[in-house]
């Protein structure tokens, strides 16, 4: 097993390099049975012990932290923090091929693999697919399985990745190896279960035949958009937006299966290229990065596309990126949508301006898993998005946090910063209780549970 000990190693930290994860050692498990003498061990290996994949969550879900310092700068954290075992997933059977069903209804493959390389290998080698993609191709399978993520839905098609989960091994916090089907009635919490219930090891996905989509982008302001996209979702079509809170206008991308006469990728390319390299733009004065990114969006469309071919590698980014997200059911969206434009103006009066579109998505109700930010409706979602570097954006995305939480949304506990246990109770009620309830049974003696997660979830 390796154990890395240089705390400037890229594996300390996540991705946006704001958040220190441990100060001295990363454990590189190999083998299910590494990583499970990790958990039997205590006293060699102490509490939390805190799994990590791609480090993209942009809160300290992933800190190894006995203290509330995972989401302090990085030298504040290594100076203050107690940690205990950080693990780093993503060597974890990174040998084993994927295995097709015989059927092709399903596919087994280490939680170690990237969704980037297991798509296209699923695409290239057998005509198949994942029923619901995430475009953020760095994800790890582990992580799809079990922690939040996001995609616009087709008609009432799941959203989130976890949904279409059906089995998993995971190393429990004892070091016991189980495997656990979709049957299994805790089942529906290990979808999102952030590594609290223990490590995922191997996952087996739903899979179905390869798909083409096609897409078209619409310039609207909110009452436009309130009045067009009904039918755009009626007609089955998955819609996301981009949002230009300072231009006060939105591009909604309309994506339909398989529509269209003719096959265009130049465009969508084009557009993967943007979210690699183009967020990397340097930011110009006078809103001239708005302006071009505004007006690039809303001229681009592509058609029949395969939709594995929409997954961007963002290990190739040339500038990082943080975000935000909280979802709203859709009935009340565009009573959010207003406020949340004022927020954005109020803060550009103090300098801190929307240098990057923010975006929405719009996900069908999902009860597959117990923390399921759509389990009540559908929900519509609302993401700023920001290059990091401003020193008054966590003072934002706290007057976000409020706003959001007064229009009774509910944010991710791996993507929303700055969250308060106050915020989960008023979003997730009676279901935060029996996800605490089965985190206990799972893990009596607190193997897995590090600093951030016991603020929220006291």
């Amino acid at each position: 097993m390796e154990v890395i000990t240089d705390p400037d190693d890229a594996r300390f930290m996540t991705w946006h390099r704001n958040i220190r994860c441990h100060d001295q050692r990363v454990l590189v498990p190999r083998t299910t049975q590494e990583l499970a003498s990790i958990l039997r061990n205590p006293v060699r290996h102490p509490s939390p012990v805190r799994p990590m994949g791609s480090r993209h969550s942009v809160t300290a879900c992933m800190a190894a932290a006995t203290v509330a310092a995972g989401a302090m700068p990085p030298a504040a954290s290594a100076a203050s923090a107690a940690y205990g075992t950080a693990i780093d997933t993503t060597q974890l059977g990174r040998g084993q091929a994927i295995q097709v069903s015989a059927n092709r209804q399903t596919v087994t493959v280490p939680a170690s693999r990237k969704l980037f390389e297991v798509s296209h290998e699923l695409r290239d080698r057998h005509g198949l697919q994942l029923p619901m993609i995430s475009e953020f191709g760095s994800l790890t399978m582990g992580a799809a399985a079990c922690a939040a993520t996001k995609q616009s839905s087709f008609g009432a098609e799941f959203g989130q990745m976890s949904s279409h989960a059906v089995a998993m091994e995971l190393v429990l916090p004892n070091g016991t190896v189980c495997n656990v089907s979709a049957s299994h009635p805790d089942f529906h919490a290990l979808r999102c279960s952030f590594g609290l219930f223990g490590v995922v090891t191997s996952v087996t996905f739903e899979v179905v035949p390869a798909e083409q989509v096609s897409v078209e982008h619409f310039d609207v302001s909110i009452s436009e958009l309130a009045r067009k996209s009904p039918a755009w979702l009626a007609s089955g079509a998955a819609v996301f937006l981009y949002l230009f809170p300072s231009r006060g206008r939105i591009v909604a991308a309309v994506k339909r299966k398989g529509w269209g006469s003719s096959g265009c990728a130049a465009g969508l390319r084009l557009r993967n290229l943007v979210w690699r390299r183009g967020l990397g733009l340097p930011s110009f004065t006078g809103g001239l990065e708005d302006w071009l990114t505004f007006h690039f969006l809303k001229r681009l469309r592509y058609q029949h596309v395969s939709a594995v071919d929409q997954i961007v590698d963002f290990e190739q980014a040339t500038r990082r990126f943080t975000f935000s997200m909280w979802a709203f059911p859709s009935e009340h969206f565009f009573d959010v949508l207003p406020d949340y434009f004022d927020l954005c103006e109020k803060w550009a009066r103090k300098g801190v301006a929307n240098r990057l579109p923010d975006v929405s998505y719009h996900i069908a109700q999902d009860t597959s898993s117990l923390l399921s930010y759509s389990y009540d409706s559908n929900v519509w979602t609302l993401d700023p998005a920001s290059p990091g570097d401003d020193a008054r954006w966590p003072d934002f995305l706290s007057a976000f946090n409020t706003l959001c939480s007064q229009h009774n949304g509910s944010p991710l506990l791996n993507q929303t910063p700055f969250l308060t246990s106050q915020h989960l109770r008023r979003a997730y009620g009676q279901r935060l209780d029996a996800f605490k309830a089965l985190r206990r049974q799972y893990d009596p003696q607190d193997r897995m549970l590090n600093a951030y997660f016991a603020n929220l979830l006291k």
